[in-house]
C-alpha cells in the first residue's frame, strides 16, 4: 500500500481575519493510491504549522474530504487544504507536516504497515497594521462654528497584527 500528496501544498499569503471580515486561502491538490488495493479509511493527520516560537493551530485549517474516505486501486482523488488566518495571528511564513494516512483499525493513529503520506503544508501571513475607532459615528448634536460639544469617548481596537503602542492619539 502507497500513497502520494501532490505537494507542496502552498496556501499563499494573506492578512489576519478583522471581525466581520474573515481571511479564507484554500488550494486543491491530489491524494494518489499508488498500488492496486483501495483505500477506503483515509483520514488526515494534523499538526501545528511554525514559524520560529509562532505557531498557528490546526483548529485554523481543515483539509476535504474531511474523512474517512476513499480513493479506488490506483486511483487520484481531488482534496483541499482551507485555511482562516486567526485574527492578530503574527506575521511570518508558516509551514508543517501533514499527513493522509489509511487507518486500517479505526484507532485514529498511524500505525507501522497503513498506507500514509506526508507532505509541507505552508501559509505566509502578511504584517498588517489596522485599527478600529468605536463608535465609528457619534452624533453631536448641532454644533455652530467656535462652539464646543460635549465630552464623548472612543475606544480604539488593534485589529492588526503589530503593535500599536507607538501609535499618536
Amino acid at each position: 500500500k502507497k500513497l502520494s500528496v501532490t505537494t507542496p501544498v502552498a496556501l499563499g499569503g494573506g492578512n489576519p481575519s478583522i471581525p466581520g471580515t474573515p481571511t479564507v486561502l484554500s488550494k486543491t491538490f491530489e491524494v494518489k493510491n499508488l498500488t492496486s488495493i483501495p483505500l477506503s479509511k483515509l483520514k488526515w493527520s494534523k499538526t501545528a504549522l511554525v514559524s520560529g516560537a509562532n505557531t498557528l493551530p490546526v483548529s485554523a485549517f481543515s483539509f476535504l474530504p474531511a474523512g474517512p474516505f476513499n480513493v479506488s486501486s490506483n486511483g487520484t482523488k481531488a482534496t483541499s487544504a482551507s485555511m482562516t488566518i486567526p485574527m492578530h495571528q503574527l506575521p511570518g511564513s508558516y509551514s508543517g507536516l501533514q499527513t493522509i494516512y489509511e487507518d486500517e483499525n479505526n484507532n485514529g493513529a498511524i500505525d507501522a504497515g497503513e498506507a500514509s503520506a506526508t507532505f509541507a503544508l505552508s501559509v505566509s501571513v502578511n504584517t498588517f497594521s489596522r485599527v478600529e475607532i468605536l463608535p465609528s459615528i457619534a452624533d453631536l448634536g448641532d454644533v455652530k462654528p467656535g462652539e464646543s460639544t460635549l465630552p464623548f469617548d472612543l475606544t480604539i481596537n488593534n485589529i492588526g497584527n503589530v503593535d500599536i503602542a507607538s501609535l499618536d492619539t
